[in-house]
């Protein structure tokens, strides 16, 4: 059986900004420590990494969402029909939204006060559908969507690998079912 060794990693691209903004998450595949296995070695090159990239990815987007529709915070559709694949690389896809107030959501912010001094902030309240003029808005918490999704999924991409190493072995009749 092909030893399991590898690394990956998921995580949201800061661009200069800490918070998340819709910018894009990262899946970088490496594998180390597989000089000696020959069939391991082959049985990548015979595999469609990109394919378990789609995978993951999809995973990834579908607890992403799935996530985002037990936060009460969210009254319309448009954050949540945002959340997909955004890009694709020779050997990564950017999973991610569009939506500037994403990285709100996901990692929170702090107070707000108008630009003006003499201004005023303006929202409608959700459950009054009122409107509302402040001088302050609170700090709202982090109700983190996409990272949970990525944590879990990108864990198991290694399992992926060696499942697909153990079928193309067992197809070869070099491993019993």
């Amino acid at each position: 059986m092909p030893k399991r060794t590898g690394k990956i990693s998921g995580k949201p691209a800061t661009k200069g900004n800490p918070l998340f903004k819709g910018e894009y998450m990262i899946i970088n595949v490496e594998t180390r420590g597989f000089e000696n296995n020959r069939f391991f070695l082959e049985s990548l090159s015979d595999m469609d990494l990109m394919e378990l990239l789609h995978e993951v990815a999809e995973k990834i987007i579908d607890e992403a969402r799935s996530n985002l529709q037990n936060n009460t915070n969210i009254d319309s559709g448009t954050l949540l029909a945002s959340i997909g694949i955004l890009d694709e690389g020779d050997n990564s896809i950017t999973v991610g939204s569009n939506e500037p107030y994403a990285g709100y959501i996901e990692y929170g912010r702090g107070p707000v006060k108008p630009l003006d001094p003499d201004g005023w902030l303006h929202w409608i309240d959700k459950d009054t559908g009122k409107d509302v003029f402040a001088k302050f808005a609170k700090a709202t918490e982090p109700m983190p969507f996409m990272e949970p999704a990525v944590i879990v999924h990108t864990s198991m991409f290694p399992d992926l690998i060696l499942t697909q190493t153990e079928e193309m072995a067992r197809r070869k009749g070099l491993l019993s079912s």
